[in-house]
């Protein structure tokens, strides 16, 4: 499995195992690595995506339950104060 052997530290992602995976469930014969790598792309794009728009909104909800919680923090100080 040459495709997935390019570079050790990918191995650590969360997307490396999805990858992994559908390349394992959808071996291609093509020989010339360019190709290979260029068809996979193609192919999992719509789930890099899915994966990327979902880590997005992800930090988007953090960030905005880290501001409600600290504009209640600011509110409850004020109000004691």
């Amino acid at each position: 499995m040459d495709i997935l052997n390019y570079d050790p530290s990918v191995t650590d992602h969360e997307f490396y195992q999805m990858v992994k995976e559908y390349i394992v469930g959808h071996r291609l014969l093509y020989k010339d690595h360019h190709t290979l790598i260029n068809i996979y792309c193609a192919l999992l794009m719509p789930k890099f995506t899915d994966y990327v728009v979902n880590k997005f909104a992800e930090e988007v909800q953090n960030r905005a339950n880290y501001r409600n919680r600290y504009c209640t923090y600011v509110r409850k100080l004020r109000i004691n104060s």
